[in-house]
């Protein structure tokens, strides 16, 4: 009798729900650990339960098997960077540490001359998110058109992608992961030594230092600090797929073109600001080699480059990497170092 009534019921429904109510009676109604017989069943309570089941399985929205768009990386100009700023309303600036991005936020704050409570506004998009940007909308009549931030965590950048109009500007100041671990450990150990030093360091003068080699590389293992979140880590799947398929007004810039950058939106938002420039700091750490010889942090970092990816697991948590890499390439083939990542339907 039941199967004279699922040959009616066949008829009517989609094949999805035909499966699952031939997986119903396969698990509940044929299984004797249940102790029923299909006679104990009947069509309507049967039907019910493949109801409530189907409906709690479509109560969330799927993921989309594949994207909807591309991204078509074009190399701009100095030129084309300053109509693409002249057509804007505002400009973000984000980056992972040590990609340029102490000197762009000192920038950003100067490039503002609003309230008080507006400086170091980089909080307002790396670190509060959208909370903080709430603010903007009711802290300020004259609300800061440069925003510059240090990301920490890739859903934070993919939020920051969704959501931002074509009369945004995006740019995003890129470093290869080797040369960027390399600057954040020689950031971060230069800031312990100028400190006070560390458990690991000798404090040879005031700011001045030395560090055995092992040491040294149990610090770069740990990753603290800066040296934590990686481009690797914070260009991630889901930050390639919110470009291609939100199409936001984003450029990837090569870090090295960080003072060019400045002087493009220092040209329309604060030509006061048109001459801030980075400066480098001083290589005050010696590192003590096996043979004894001193050699300084950034000499050893330099000679130690090609085995730190691999010796130290850099990419251990990253994700489309090959999307990265891709990306890369094509922004070592731009002259001025500008990258638009445009968005193509597919």
């Amino acid at each position: 009798m039941l199967f004279n009534n699922m040959t009616s019921l066949r008829a009517q429904m989609p094949p999805l729900i035909v499966g699952a109510i031939i997986m119903f009676i396969t698990i509940h109604i044929y299984n004797p650990s249940t102790l029923k017989r299909s006679s104990d069943y009947n069509m309507s309570e049967l039907v019910k339960a493949i109801a409530k089941s189907s409906t709690s399985s479509t109560s969330y929205e799927q993921p989309a098997t594949s994207s909807i768009a591309h991204i078509d990386w074009q190399c701009k100009s100095s030129d084309d960077m300053r109509q693409l700023i002249n057509s804007t309303d505002n400009v973000i600036v984000i980056m992972p540490a040590k990609a340029a991005g102490s000197s762009l936020k000192h920038f950003a704050d100067g490039c503002y001359d609003g309230e008080y409570k507006f400086k170091n506004i980089q909080k307002l998009i790396g670190d509060d998110g959208p909370s903080g940007i709430e603010s903007v909308l009711s802290n300020s009549w004259n609300a800061p058109k440069v925003f510059a931030s240090h990301f920490w965590a890739p859903v934070k950048l993919t939020r920051l992608v969704r959501s931002t109009s074509l009369r945004t500007l995006i740019i995003y100041s890129h470093r290869e992961e080797n040369s960027r671990f390399k600057s954040a450990a020689f950031h971060v150990l230069s800031q312990w030594c100028k400190n006070g030093g560390h458990s690991s360091m000798s404090q040879v003068e005031t700011d001045k230092c030395s560090i055995n080699e092992e040491s040294l590389i149990k610090i770069l293992k740990a990753r603290p600090e800066e040296m934590q979140m990686g481009t690797n880590e914070l260009l991630t799947c889901e930050t390639y797929n919110a470009i291609e398929e939100y199409a936001p007004n984003m450029i990837f810039m090569d870090f090295k073109s960080a003072n060019n950058i400045q002087s493009l939106i220092a040209e329309k938002y604060c030509p006061h600001m048109a001459n801030h420039h980075i400066a480098k700091g001083d290589d005050k750490i010696s590192v003590v080699i096996k043979n004894g010889t001193l050699v300084s942090l950034s000499t050893w970092l330099d000679q130690k480059s090609s085995y730190l990816d691999w010796s130290l697991e850099l990419n251990k948590r990253a994700n489309c990497l090959v999307k990265t890499r891709h990306m890369e390439e094509n922004l070592n083939t731009c002259e001025g170092g500008f990258l638009h990542a445009k968005s193509i339907p597919n």
